[in-house]
């Protein structure tokens, strides 16, 4: 079984003592039997397996990126959350997986 994890975290100061701060987890496995839990939790990996995700994206942010003071973010995202997968497996069944792959994720995130 391959597999890599990779970890960065970028922390940027701004004006008015206020933080951006960027942790980025990269994981790649080639192990497709969901026994392997030294990467990721077992809920995540069951939901990978069970729905068929081949990658998945979650950004939480908190308030508002301010152009004018700080200029552009070099990570733009909405405020809150913001969240996108990508599917194997058969087109059809698409928005079915999607709307458990994202009730299931919304329940370990919160």
């Amino acid at each position: 079984c391959l597999e890599t994890y990779n970890e960065d975290l970028e922390i940027t100061t701004l004006p008015s003592t206020k933080l951006h701060t960027l942790f980025k987890f990269t994981s790649l496995s080639d192990a497709v039997n969901g026994q392997h839990f030294d990467l990721l939790p077992r809920p995540l990996i069951t939901i990978l397996l069970t729905y068929q995700v081949e990658e998945l994206h979650l950004t939480l942010t908190q308030g508002l990126w301010r152009d004018g003071i700080w200029g552009y973010s070099p990570h733009a995202a909405p405020p809150g959350g913001q969240f996108h997968v990508w599917f194997g497996g058969a087109v059809e069944e698409v928005e079915e997986r999607w709307k458990h792959v994202r009730n299931s994720v919304s329940g370990i995130t919160c």
